[in-house]
């Protein structure tokens, strides 16, 4: 499996694609990495509240950000973007 330099790897979405999360520019961001492509497309984060907030994957590969008691799921389902 490869691994984003500099991210965390989360787990896998439902086409297999890498997802997980990292820092760019200071900002925390979101990545998909698709092997059919073998391209890594960077993901604004949702608004996760800063420290308090952040990133995680279930088993059915919907990463969730996340920031105290609000939870707001996106699917990544694609290496162009999210649904």
């Amino acid at each position: 499996m490869t691994v984003v330099p500099g991210c965390d790897f989360l787990g896998l979405n439902d086409r297999g694609e890498a997802v997980g999360t990292g820092l760019l520019a200071g900002e925390l961001v979101g990545y998909v990495w698709s092997a059919r492509t073998a391209e890594v497309t960077y993901l604004p984060a949702l608004d996760a509240g800063g420290s308090s907030g952040g990133w995680d994957i279930s088993r059915s590969g919907r990463v969730v950000g996340y920031s105290g008691l609000n939870l707001t799921a996106v699917r990544w389902t694609s290496a162009r973007g999210r649904s």
